[in-house]
This record gives C-alpha cells, sequence and structure tokens, in this order.
C-alpha cells in the first residue's frame, strides 16, 4: 500500500488506474475470498453441526445405579434382626 503510491510519487511510470485495477482489486478479492474461506472453515472445525450428538452422562449414571443395585440389592433384602 505505500511502495507503489511512493514510486508514483517519485516518478515511476504507473497511474492511478494501473495502480487500483492491478494491485488494489486483486489484493481486495483475495483478502474477501481468503477471509470468508477461512473463517467458514476455522468456525465449521470449531462448532460441531446440530447432527452430531454429544456424549451424555445420563445412561452412565444408570449403569453406575443398576450396578449397585445388584452389588446392594441382596443385602438390603436380608434383616440384620431375626425375629
Amino acid at each position: 500500500m505505500f511502495v507503489i503510491p511512493s514510486g508514483m510519487i517519485f516518478g515511476a511510470p504507473i497511474s492511478v488506474g494501473q495502480f487500483l485495477f492491478w494491485n488494489l482489486l486483486p489484493v481486495t478479492i483475495g483478502n474477501i475470498v481468503a477471509g470468508t474461506l477461512f473463517t467458514g472453515v476455522a468456525l465449521y472445525v470449531t462448532y460441531p453441526s446440530a447432527s452430531t450428538h454429544a456424549v451424555s452422562p445420563a445412561p452412565q449414571m444408570t449403569e453406575m445405579q443398576e450396578e449397585r443395585k445388584l452389588a446392594f440389592g441382596p443385602a438390603s433384602t436380608t434383616s440384620l434382626n431375626p425375629m
């Protein structure tokens, strides 16, 4: 952004139209395309889509509760007081 206008000031054979068309226009288009592409890819990778299911701790809790029932079930059914 600085070198071409400096060259124009010091007498380089470049017009303002050439500067805009051959420098600023391709750079601007490249920034727009690359910015949207890289931003889109980064957001796609960072945030999962709604169709992917997160692992829920609920089934793990029910499995643990079932294991506890199996482990402690017989002890809780017998009475400690034999009368």
